[in-house]
């Protein structure tokens, strides 16, 4: 038996994925790992770069995207990271179709409480609550980029 160190933040994923899914802990491990080498050994195909998950790829470019920009946003509330928000939630619903309208809301409501509480210093809560509520939207659209995602390849699956 021997030991793994990792932050306490990601041992309490693995214990929380454990229960779920009723495995041992170093099984989830195991399987986080089957399922990144898959997509690792199969990404590239010679020279053009084409990865063998298309869509998979293309989920996970969005899903960073986003995050990114989220994140951006939070380090430094601007105008200019607030449109580059704008922007990447726009793509994931024009080009994904899926439905962003609860982040375009929370990311709204996020700015115009970071500017209010920068001005006035009035309720630290409040800009607490506006962070909680722009983590959950993205969770909401991450987890909406994925089953469409999945449903497309179920269903082409059964077209098959």
């Amino acid at each position: 038996m021997s030991s793994v160190y990792v932050p306490e933040e990601l041992k309490e994923r693995i214990e929380f994925y454990s229960k779920v899914h009723g495995k041992p802990m170093w099984r989830v491990v195991m399987d986080a790992m089957a399922f990144y080498e898959m997509f690792y050994k199969g990404k590239l195909e010679g020279k053009t770069g084409e990865t063998k998950f298309p869509e998979l790829a293309k989920a996970v470019w969005y899903i960073v995207k986003l995050s990114m920009a989220v994140g951006a946003l939070k380090a430094d509330t601007t105008p200019q990271r607030a449109e580059l928000l704008q922007r990447a939630i726009k793509q994931v619903k024009d080009r994904l179709g899926v439905d962003t309208s609860l982040l375009e809301r929370a990311a709204y409501d996020y700015i115009q409480t970071k500017l209010s509480n920068d001005k006035e210093k009035t309720n630290p809560e409040l800009q607490k609550d506006a962070d909680i509520e722009l983590t959950n939207a993205l969770k909401l659209v991450v987890l909406d980029i994925l089953h469409n995602m999945l449903t497309k390849q179920e269903s082409e699956k059964q077209l098959d």
